[in-house]
């Protein structure tokens, strides 16, 4: 798996929604982010990396399933990658 880098643009009690530059949309459940980076969602949008998990999805956009954005290797956690 590859790993993909976007931004977060919405989140959540739940989940947060992350935007590739490409607009697809990814679904990150709050239970799989990163600490680090519910601690910058006060400040909009932040640029994380990811891995793309097409096994899963919730919801679609007009581009297709919003799938889940995974960090299923540490090495490839959703972190914050810096400012935008």
């Amino acid at each position: 798996m590859s790993v993909v880098t976007g931004y977060v643009i919405t989140f959540g009690k739940f989940a947060l929604t992350i935007s590739s530059d490409n607009k697809y949309q990814y679904y990150a459940p709050v239970d799989e982010v990163s600490p680090s980076v519910i601690d910058e969602l006060h400040s909009l949008p932040i640029i994380v990396t990811f891995q793309i998990d097409k096994t899963r999805w919730s919801g679609e956009t007009p581009l297709g399933p919003r799938y889940y954005a995974s960090e299923s290797e540490p090495e490839c956690s959703i972190q914050p990658f810096g400012p935008m």
